[in-house]
């Protein structure tokens, strides 16, 4: 996170694409949120967006937004979808007292029906954006799409799984 911190300081881009690998139950995601809120526009009320072909992580995300000191009342998630403790993505709107993050699974997205909700989300100001399981193959013409209209400044590809950058 320091040097994350340090980089985007020190270097002025007009985005920022970092990749965070490291091993499973590292705490990816709790350093994911670390990253985002060590910038000031974001702990100012930020708009943070997680991307994730495994919507069972969000479970963890909320246990770590709601059981840690540094997160706790000052982070409000919302999980976009249909069902029991989601939120209809279509009327989801930023707080004005708290940092949003917002987590979408890539099916939701990519799923036809669901092709206002881009629509719908590109409105707002996205200050940080994640991209969990990097490393899926989850990145189609369609995903890149998706992920270019939901514009930010700050990119985190997150992966768990080790692969090896250079030959």
């Amino acid at each position: 996170v320091e040097k994350f911190k340090e980089y985007v300081t020190a270097v002025s881009l007009d985005t920022y694409d970092f990749l965070l690998a490291a091993v499973m139950r590292f705490g990816k995601n709790f350093t994911f949120l670390h990253m985002a809120m060590s910038l000031p526009k974001v702990w100012d009320n930020g708009n943070i967006y997680l991307l994730t072909n495994r919507p069972d992580v969000f479970s963890s995300i909320i246990n770590d937004c709601n059981g840690h000191i540094e997160f706790y009342g000052k982070v409000k998630v919302s999980v976009l979808g249909e069902g029991k403790d989601k939120v209809n993505p279509y009327l989801w709107k930023p707080s004005s007292n708290h940092v949003d993050l917002v987590l979408m699974s890539n099916q939701l997205l990519k799923n036809k029906k669901h092709k206002k909700l881009i629509n719908h989300l590109k409105q707002f100001e996205w200050n940080f954006r994640g991209i969990d399981e990097a490393d899926t193959g989850q990145m189609t013409e369609l995903s890149e799409k998706i992920i270019d209209s939901l514009k930010t400044k700050y990119t985190i590809w997150i992966t768990g799984t080790p692969w090896k950058l250079f030959e």
